[in-house]
This record gives structure tokens, C-alpha cells and sequence, in this order.
């Protein structure tokens, strides 16, 4: 999962949690008289919560110092440029098909709720209490199956394959809701809309975070919130009026339409499309990015020599003259991984490793636990099993990586934040390195920053 999407997961989470404490409050507030409820106590009890939230925010949050600028051009609103960058991204038929049925989802979950309180009064007969009691059973089983369940679905059936069966149950609970005559029925119904949100939006940021890559990242995001919010706008209002006009339970059966439509295109593009190939472009991407790094004397195949140089450009660099026990051991570590490297890649025994030979090797298949290790030793230059600020720099020089931008790279493969890369620290970041699909995985910085901002 990427930050991002874990961000946004945590935050739902949280939401979820405050609505359900501010409904219950509100819910004993207003009364048990449906001819006359007291909707002044819960807005006052809001106005009370909201003010006393602003002083707590106004005493917590950190002061922001901008640094002053001397550009004597001032940034412009270019409508043109963000209407092309608008195409740009629906062009890439994922994200675009992403976006539609993000914009049906919204538009099915908020104009569903829009009208569910009128819907619930000419159904059962309830009042803004028994409605409020509803809604906490609602916002209190999304936050725990957020909490305890979505992460693990997630992990279980991938994204792609969890994003289809929220799917389904939407157009699933959307379609029974007007069926439903007691409690029970409507409950159940319920259950399924319920699934959906509490996994489907989460899904929806974690698959558009992994299919945007870096460098669109914060715009597609940013493109999908204004498409969702768009979506809830026309949703809630197509649904009160197709409420009044049409009759009380159009508003589900139309949205469960056009669910049901979005399921199916849904379906098609990630069972048909190249979602696999985007993800595995991405791994592949990586998997050359380190084949020409090692490849030191860049001939187009890693052979021992490679090895041997870069050995001797990271002794000078650390000032071990030949002979000295410090060269010779870091001279065996780099052979050796160079050896290791050939018994793992090198099909043809001609003690040379192409780039197909590499690929083959690597892209398709797991590498072990011993690959890992023999490459940490070309970081870990005093063998402490630990690799320091000055050793990932030494390590950076020999292979013509740039130190520009040495520092934020440090600081976001030390994951503990305690100034040391551990063992265990680095057999994370070099998994998330040759596997992740995650554009913003630490892990990817490994080699520096250009390879994230390409992905």
C-alpha cells in the first residue's frame, strides 16, 4: 500500500469514528418526539464541538516558515494547461476508467444518503432519532471494517479483484434497499453498501496512487477528489429530485443501474487491459535501473571486471592502498557478489550477464534471502551490519550516483529514523526495491531519486 493511500485510510478511519460520536450525541439530543424534535441542542452541541476544535487546532498546530522568494514572475492560472493536463490523464485508459467509475461510486453512495432519511420515514415511519441510532450502526460498521478488515482483504484478494467486489455490493445493496420492509431486510441491505464503502474508496486512492506514477501522482489524486466531490454534488441532487418526481425508490434503483454498468466496465478493463503490464513495466524499469548501474564500465554486460572497478573506486575513496587487509576483504566482498550474481543470471556460462539474461533471472522470479545479504556487503563497507550516512555516500560515488539529494534519500531509507540502515531495514527497502508496485515505496529510492520521478 502506498503512503498516500495508507494516509487516506488512516484518515477514513478517524472520519468514521467522529461521525459515529457526533451522531450518537446528536441522536440522544433531539428527542424522542418525531412531532417536534429539539434540532436546537445538537446544533448548538455542534457549534460548541467545531469551536472548541478550532482553539485546540489553533494552540497544536506548528507556525509554517516560507522562505522568501526574489522570482520576479509571479505564478498564473493557465485554464488551457489544466485542461490539458485534465485530458492528459483521461487519455491513460486506466486512470480514466478509474476516475469514471469513481465518479459513479460517489455519485450512487451520496445520492443514496441524500435521500435515506425521507426514504426511511415513508418506509418505516421514523424520526430524526431512530434514523440517528441507524447512521451510527452504519458509520460504526464502516470504521471497523476499515480498522480490522480491509487492510487484510486488500492484502489477500490484491486491489484490483477487492475494487470489483465492492463494486458488486453496492450495485447489490443498492438494488434490495427498496425491497426492504422490516428491520432485518433493510439491515442486510445495508451490510452490503456498507462493504462497499468502508473497502471500496480506500481501494480506489491505493490503485490510482500505484497506476499514476510519481511525477502525476499528487495531481491524479487531486483530480480524483474534484471528480468524486462532482460525482456526491450531481448524486445528492439528481436524487432529491428524482426522489419528489419519480417516486421514493428511484433514486436506488437508478443508482444501482448505473453501478452495475460501472461494475461490468470495471471488470473488463482490469481483467482485459494492461494493468499486469503497468506494474510490470514498473518492476522491469527497476530491474535495468540496477543492471546498468552495476555494469561500472558500462560495456552492456556485467562481467567480474565490473565488480573489480567498482571495488577499487570505493578503496580509493575510503584512501585502502593495495595490500592492506581493508582492500583486500572489500575486494572479495564485490567479487564475490559479482560471483554470485553469475550462478544466479548467467544461462550460457560465457562468464558475461546481458540484459535479457538479467531479466530473465530476476523479473519473473523470486531471489533469496542470500541476494539480499551479499548486497548489503557492498553497502556495509566496516562490516557492522548497519549502513551508515558516509557508506551509502561512499557507495553513491563509485557507481556516478548524484549526492545532491543524498540526505532526503537517507532520511527515507532509514525507516526508524535512528541515523543507521539495519539489516532488517534494508532487507525491507531492497524487497520493496525489486517487488513493490508502490510508486512512493522507500525502498525505490535506493539508487537515488531519479528512478522514483520516471516511474
Amino acid at each position: 500500500m502506498s503512503i498516500a493511500s495508507h494516509l487516506e485510510w488512516e484518515t477514513t478511519q478517524q472520519f468514521g469514528v467522529g461521525i459515529v460520536i457526533g451522531l450518537a450525541i446528536s441522536s440522544t439530543l433531539v428527542g424522542t418526539d418525531t412531532a417536534n424534535p429539539n434540532f436546537l441542542l445538537p446544533s448548538l452541541a455542534a457549534m460548541l464541538s467545531s469551536g472548541l476544535t478550532f482553539c485546540l487546532a489553533f494552540l497544536a498546530l506548528p507556525k509554517i516558515k516560507h522562505k522568501a522568494t526574489f522570482s520576479s514572475t509571479q505564478p498564473t492560472f493557465h485554464i488551457q494547461k489544466i485542461l490539458s493536463e485534465l485530458r492528459a490523464t483521461f487519455q491513460r485508459p486506466l486512470v480514466g476508467m478509474v476516475m469514471m467509475v469513481a465518479f459513479a461510486l460517489f455519485f450512487s453512495i451520496l445520492g443514496g444518503e441524500a435521500v435515506f432519511a425521507m426514504w426511511c420515514d415513508q418506509q418505516f415511519g421514523w424520526g430524526p432519532q431512530q434514523f440517528g441510532y441507524l447512521i451510527i450502526f452504519y458509520f460504526l460498521a464502516i470504521a471497523s471494517i476499515q480498522i480490522g478488515l480491509t487492510g487484510h482483504l486488500a492484502h489477500w484478494l490484491g486491489e484490483s479483484k477487492l475494487l470489483l467486489w465492492s463494486l458488486a455490493a453496492l450495485t447489490m445493496g443498492l438494488f434490495l434497499r427498496p425491497f426492504s420492509t422490516t428491520v432485518p431486510q433493510l439491515v442486510g441491505s445495508m451490510l452490503f453498501v456498507i462493504f462497499a464503502e468502508a473497502t471500496g474508496i480506500p481501494t480506489f486512492t491505493s490503485l490510482l496512487s500505484r497506476l499514476s506514477g510519481a511525477r502525476q501522482q499528487g495531481r491524479t489524486l487531486g483530480l480524483m477528489q474534484s471528480v468524486s466531490g462532482l460525482g456526491g454534488f450531481v448524486g445528492a441532487s439528481g436524487a432529491g429530485y428524482v426522489f419528489g418526481a419519480w417516486g421514493v425508490h428511484w433514486p436506488y434503483w437508478i443508482s444501482a443501474l448505473l453501478m452495475a454498468v460501472a461494475t461490468v466496465l470495471c471488470w473488463r478493463y482490469i481483467t482485459q487491459t494492461d494493468l499486469r503490464k503497468v506494474m510490470y513495466g514498473r518492476r522491469r524499469k527497476k530491474l535495468l535501473r540496477l543492471f546498468h548501474l552495476l555494469d561500472h564500465n558500462k560495456s552492456g554486460t556485467l562481467e567480474l571486471n565490473d565488480f573489480q572497478r567498482a571495488g577499487r573506486r570505493v578503496a580509493k575513496l575510503r584512501g585502502w592502498e593495495s595490500g592492506t587487509t581493508e582492500y583486500d576483504v572489500l575486494q572479495v566482498s564485490f567479487i564475490g557478489f559479482g560471483e554470485m550474481l553469475q550462478q544466479l543470471a548467467d544461462r550460457d556460462g560465457n562468464r558475461k550477464i546481458d540484459e535479457a539474461e538479467w531479466l530473465h533471472a530476476f523479473l519473473d522470479q523470486p531471489i533469496d534471502q542470500e541476494f539480499a545479504s551479499l548486497f548489503l556487503q557492498i553497502f556495509d563497507i566496516n562490516r557492522d551490519h548497519q549502513i551508515a550516512f558516509e557508506e551509502l555516500r561512499t557507495f553513491y560515488q563509485a557507481y556516478g550516483i548524484s549526492t545532491a539529494d543524498l540526505e532526503d534519500v537517507f532520511y527515507t531509507l532509514d525507516l526508524d529514523q535512528d541515523g543507521r540502515i539495519s539489516t532488517e531495514e534494508f532487507d525491507t527497502i531492497f524487497a520493496q526495491f525489486l517487488y513493490s508496485d508502490d510508486v512512493q515505496a522507500p525502498g525505490n529510492w535506493m539508487f537515488g531519486v531519479g528512478l522514483p520521478r520516471q516511474l
